[in-house]
């Protein structure tokens, strides 16, 4: 990341920061700076609130914004992609009513002059908490991932669980909808772990002791096997992926009371702390 775009970046935080406050809702949320959308009007950094979407332009102007249907409608997840294929980025949107961690609609929004919605899919019986999307086969065509919160005909309670769509002619088709993963699992996201090209799925697992450990699952066409777990640990908060000379594996974990923030990555079937 530049010095200039770290510097919009903080006002962007910023203003959205001071907005937020403004409209007099909770201040239990900061906003989220996701990404840049980029389409052919331009590029527009993405700030992702509780209670809305705000495109800022490189000036750190607010050039479009947008609220959930509902009165009390909240974004439960938002990730950036060109899903169709036509080089300009959407924004992929969960929308929940703020009850619960997860909701009930996926919305996809354009950007022409202000955010326009494009695609909108009620998926109440799925209650989707995440959307992000990938390429797990390597055919540079891009599958939309849901994590789910359902029940499953082999495996009967609720859960969390990963499910895959791709993008057809207007609207999304199942690709796979996985039972479950090896354990259960708190958060999850789509890494090329081995460098080939193909996404894997980076899941944080439970074991039975309490603590957890990171494993990565690659697709097998009919699914997704285990390729390589971490050591386990205390806990294991968060992980993400970071973009610099190149993409990155990036967890946060918790041993002997402390937090630390460690790099991932593939050394035979294990996944290890880079030095």
């Amino acid at each position: 990341m530049t010095l200039k775009r770290i510097g919009l970046v903080l006002l962007i935080a910023a203003v959205a920061g001071m907005l937020f406050v403004a409209s007099g809702l909770e201040k239990k949320e900061k906003p989220e700076l996701i990404g840049t959308l980029r389409c052919e009007a331009g590029e527009y950094e993405v700030a992702v609130l509780q209670d809305g979407i705000k495109l800022y332009d490189s000036a750190g102007e607010l050039k479009a914004q947008y609220k959930p249907g509902d009165m009390e409608g909240v974004i439960v997840s938002c990730c950036i992609s060109d899903i169709d294929g036509d080089s300009d980025e959407e924004l992929l949107v969960i929308e929940g009513d703020g009850k619960e961690f997860y909701g009930n609609k996926l919305v996809m929004l354009s950007y022409d002059n202000g955010l326009i919605k494009s695609y909108e899919r009620e998926f109440e019986e799925l209650n989707p908490w995440k959307v992000q999307t990938c390429d797990v086969d390597g055919d540079q065509r891009r599958e939309i991932a849901l994590g789910v919160y359902k029940e499953a005909a082999f495996h009967p309670v609720m859960a969390k669980r990963p499910f895959l769509y791709h993008w057809d002619k207007g609207d999304i088709v199942p690709v796979w909808r996985g039972s479950r993963l090896s354990r259960p699992f708190d958060d999850y996201i789509f890494f090329d772990i081995d460098a080939d090209k193909k996404d894997e799925i980076i899941s944080i697992e439970r074991l039975q002791e309490g603590n957890a450990l990171i494993n990565a699952y690659k697709w097998a066409g009919f699914g997704f096997e285990s390729i390589a777990e971490s050591m386990p640990y205390e806990d294991i908060l968060t992980l993400v992926t970071e973009h610099n000379e190149k993409e990155s594996l990036l967890v946060q974990v918790r041993e002997g009371g402390q937090q630390r923030w460690i790099e991932l990555e593939k050394a035979g079937e294990g996944l290890v702390e880079k030095k």
